[in-house]
Order: C-alpha cells, then structure tokens, then sequence
C-alpha cells in the first residue's frame, strides 16, 4: 500500500491543517508560519493547498508526495 493511499484511508482526499501537522510532526501554529514564508516545504505545500470558506485543507497526494520524496532545501 502506497503512502497516499495509506493518508487516505486514514484521513480522506483531503486534510486540515492540523491533520498535516501531525503527520509532519509540528504544530499547527508551527505550520501555519512555515506556510507564510518562502521555505522549501511552503513552496512543496502551496500547490496542493484549497481554500474552501474559511478552512484551508491540503491534497492528500500532494502530503504524500512530500513524505516520500522528501523536501529538498
């Protein structure tokens, strides 16, 4: 079972910011000003985001991808 399958199955198609923190093992608020700035994993993060209202959520294949191939700096 492959790594996006696997994050949907536990988590759906797409995740919340809190749910990627977990799996990146930061916080929330932590993410939230990696997010801000011009980082290797912002720039990774930012095409997989949506903003639905309000709430922001990430592609699960795009965490995916991420985890398995890692952030190059």
């Amino acid at each position: 079972m492959n790594t996006t399958a696997r994050l949907t199955e536990k988590y759906g198609v797409l995740l919340n910011i809190g749910q990627v923190a977990e799996i990146l093992q930061r916080t929330p608020d932590g993410l939230r000003f990696t997010l801000r700035g011009n980082s290797a994993l912002a720039q990774k993060l930012r095409p997989g985001r949506l903003k639905i209202g309000r709430r922001i959520l990430f592609k699960a294949d795009v965490v995916a991808s991420i985890i398995d191939h890692g952030v190059e700096e």
